[in-house]
């Protein structure tokens, strides 16, 4: 994507020598999922999945939503996934209204949670790609991520599909959470139609077609 080529010229990578395919996930195994179980209505709670790890930065995730609940938040908080910080998630949680731990689901739970889940979050303080937001759009579902998500360029059109925060903000995290409940049905509707038009764009198919043309170019080829 955008941010690894800037990486690459920064450390003196040739532009010409940096070809841009993006990161795509397995949106025909997704596909034939949904249309083999009913569809679901969305609901309203967010969503988070990943391993439960340091870098997922989920105790400041926690912190903001209890801020948000405290500053009259309704929306629930869904965490799917498992690691080290688990136990420690938990306790550190109790007090908090509308969380559940979900611990590890399989492909076919995830499209589940992805398509009825409110908005997916992943709030991490450093994050590659972020390929759960591929899995996740590919489902219709807006997106909350943090500045350092490195599809943010490809993947969200801010205001449209979804928000940014800084990851260290624990009040940016709840005006987030905040800013997305105050939406209307209907401008959910449009996140959730903009979030299909933009994924569209990074489908299997699409990779290929990219990394193909460039190994089919000329220069390609001494």
């Amino acid at each position: 994507g955008e941010r690894a080529a800037a990486y690459l010229e920064s450390v003196g990578i040739p532009e010409s020598d940096i070809f841009l395919c993006g990161n795509p996930s397995d949106h025909r195994r997704t596909e034939q999922v949904l249309a083999e179980t009913p569809s679901v209505e969305r609901n309203n709670r967010f969503l988070f999945v990943g391993r439960f790890i340091p870098h997922k930065n989920l105790p400041r995730l926690l912190n903001a939503y209890r801020q948000y609940r405290q500053e009259g938040g309704d929306f629930g908080l869904d965490l799917a996934g498992y690691a080290v910080q688990e136990d420690e998630l938990i306790r550190s949680s109790k007090d908090i209204p509308g969380i559940q731990f979900l611990g590890h689901q399989d492909y076919r739970e995830l499209i589940d949670l992805y398509r009825s889940c409110a908005a997916l979050v992943l709030p991490s303080i450093s994050e590659n790609w972020g390929l759960v937001v591929n899995e996740a759009m590919h489902t219709g579902a807006p997106v909350l991520l943090s500045e350092p998500c490195g599809c943010i360029p490809e993947l969200l059109d801010e205001g449209q599909n979804g928000f940014s925060f800084a990851p260290q903000d624990i009040a940016g995290i709840a005006t987030a959470f905040h800013r997305f409940e105050r939406l209307d049905p209907r401008e959910r509707h449009g996140m959730e139609t903009r979030s299909l038009e933009i994924i569209a764009g990074h489908s299997v198919d699409a990779w290929a077609e990219r990394v193909a043309e460039v190994c089919l170019a000329p220069s390609a080829n001494p």
